[in-house]
């Protein structure tokens, strides 16, 4: 029943990392919860309110989803230094034609989230701009 002091110690020591600050909870809840609602809300106002193609509102909306994609990038989480990447799960990588190395060249679920969340801002901006202020 000897328990090594080393492994309560790194135990101890996973709880303290464990521990988010405020700022960190802050920027978690602006990339997930609060930005996109922003974002959904001034595009709806851009729709329903038509104004002249620069308007105030396009740099809101522009400023906005610059904020939230950079918010994510901020909130990523600590790769660890030693052992292989898995991803979400736990399986194991793909693994491409690189002699049996997974490819080091593809982009982290955080930059692919990123990209995603970009595109899908820029075509939410168009759809409301363009699209719907027509329509409505």
């Amino acid at each position: 029943m000897n328990k090594e002091p080393s492994k309560e110690i790194n135990k101890e020591v996973n709880k303290e990392a464990d521990v988010t600050s405020l700022s960190g909870c802050l920027i978690k809840v602006f990339s997930t919860l609060l930005g996109p609602v922003f974002l959904i809300m001034v595009a709806v106002i851009l729709a329903a309110h038509p104004t002249a193609f620069p308007s105030i509102l396009d740099i809101i909306y522009g400023v906005l989803l610059i904020l939230v994609v950079m918010a994510r990038l901020v909130d990523r989480p600590p790769q660890p230094e030693t052992g292989p990447r898995l991803p979400i799960g736990g399986h194991e990588p793909q693994v491409e034609k690189m002699e049996g190395k997974p490819a080091e060249s593809e982009p982290s679920p955080v930059v692919k989230y990123s990209i995603i969340i970009f595109i899908a801002g820029v075509a939410l901006w168009v759809v409301a701009r363009f699209v719907l202020s027509q329509i409505l």
